[in-house]
This record gives structure tokens, sequence and C-alpha cells, in this order.
């Protein structure tokens, strides 16, 4: 189940998983009833769990693409490979959207160009226009998600996302693990391009019940917010079913016309 906010926008709240997590819930989905799940392409977790999927449950794919290490030598020519190859296999599934997020490929490209920042991010830009073009071909919208400085060296802020995919058809996701002070500090143009957001404790712990309407509420203070996916590490069905439940409890509140912020 959906719920609609005051303002009239429809989010959706589901989760996102690896294959590890979704042999945990994998059995349980149909019981779950998530709105809409994110599986892994760089661990099959696409090709080998979507048929578990339900139906009625939109489905997408995300951490986009591998470090292909035998090729040794960038240009645009591979780039747009590495595009193609990615759509083809999120095409042969039902997914609908496909949220860039590796990164293992922004450091592999970081070291093709002798860690030059400003190469890496235009090789990114290059590759963000070429996966954004296949995949509006397939009818499969695309999604930026920055990382923190840990884990990838450039595109590190939504802000800079914003700024390379200038004129790409492309939407941002944020993240509590990567660009949550952007979500709870001064508004930044960047965040009318936000459509996701991945929600999780700590680590990617599972939050406590209590916790969850806070969370919820600062993901849907977000205007064009169309999906808050969990990202968690989860050990057992229940958890997932629990914060579902409590992410929904809040998402009602927040959408009844005489809720005011406390």
């Amino acid at each position: 189940m959906t719920a609609t906010r005051s303002d009239g926008v429809t989010v959706a709240v589901g989760l996102c998983a690896t294959g590890p997590q979704m042999e945990v819930v994998g059995v349980a989905l149909g019981d779950l009833a998530p709105d809409w799940v994110d599986l892994s392409v760089v661990d099959h977790c696409l090709r080998d769990h979507a048929a578990a999927v339900p139906a009625e449950a939109g489905l997408g794919a995300y951490r986009a693409v591998g470090a292909p290490s035998y090729v040794e030598r960038v240009d645009d020519g591979v780039l747009d490979t590495l595009a193609r190859d990615v759509v083809t296999r999120v095409a042969a599934s039902r997914a609908t959207a496909l949220t860039f997020g590796s990164g293992e490929f922004r450091t592999w490209l970081y070291d093709r160009a002798g860690s030059d920042a400003s190469r890496t991010r235009r090789d990114l830009t290059v590759f963000a226009r070429r996966l954004a073009r296949r995949a509006s071909a397939s009818g499969i919208s695309v999604l930026i998600e920055p990382l923190n400085r840990r884990e990838s060296p450039v595109w590190n802020s939504l802000h800079a996302c914003a700024a390379d995919l200038e004129g790409i058809e492309a939407s941002l996701v944020a993240d509590r693990q990567h660009t949550w002070a952007e979500v709870e500090g001064t508004r930044s143009a960047a965040l009318a391009q936000v459509r996701v957001v991945h929600l999780g404790g700590p680590g990617r712990t599972v939050p406590a019940e209590d916790e969850v309407p806070a969370l919820i509420a600062q993901a849907v203070s977000v205007p064009g917010v169309e999906r808050v996916l969990w990202e968690c590490r989860w050990t057992a069905p229940q958890q997932v079913a629990a914060v579902l439940a409590a992410s929904r409890r809040a998402l009602r509140r927040l959408s009844q016309p005489d809720h005011r912020d406390e």
C-alpha cells in the first residue's frame, strides 16, 4: 500500500536487497508486501530473485555496474559498452528503474584516470548520459546515488551530482549513510532532483520501530520523493515486517490533512 501525502505526492515504501538479504527475506516477500523492491545487479540478485518479487510491487535495479579489471584504457566507447551491457541486463527483467550507486566502479575510473578527479567526473558524466539514453529507450528510469568519501573519490554530494548531470535525464537518490547532511541541513536546489531515499540505521543496522517515524518524516520532507527504500542488514523477515508497518503508520499520519509538525 502506498500513501499519499497532504501535498498530493504518493510515496511507496520498500527495500533494497543484495543476494544475502534476499536469502533472508525472499521466501516471505509475498507476505511482507513491499510497494517496491530494488535488487542488486552486481551480485546477480536481480537475475536470481526478480521472479520472487510480487507482481503488484514495483521492481528496480541498483549498484549498476562493477569494475571490469580487464579494461586498461577507458574511452567513450568503453563507457558506452558498459552502459549498454547494464541496461541489457536490467531490461531482461521487468525492472523499470536503475540506480547507479557503485563506489567500486567510480574508484576504478579514478584509478584509470591517474587519480584525476576532473577526468573521473567527466567519465562518469559520459557514462550517465549513455546510461540514461539507453535506459530511456527501454522504458527504464535512471537514478544516481552520491556516495561518501570513504566509498568513492568523486560524486560525494547531491550538489556535485546535480551539477554534472545537468541536461541528463536522471534523478538523484539521497541516502542516510552518504548525503543525509544535505537533507537535514540548508536546502539546496539539488534536492529538487531527489526521487528516492535510502534509509537504515547506522552501518545499515535495522532501526527500532520507535525510530522509524522520525526517519520517514525526514525522508518525505524532500518534496519530490516518490520512494522510501530500507537498506538494512536484515536477519529475519519479522524485522522487515515491523519496519514496513511502522513506515506505513508514519506515512498515514503525515498524510492526514490536519497533520502539523510538532
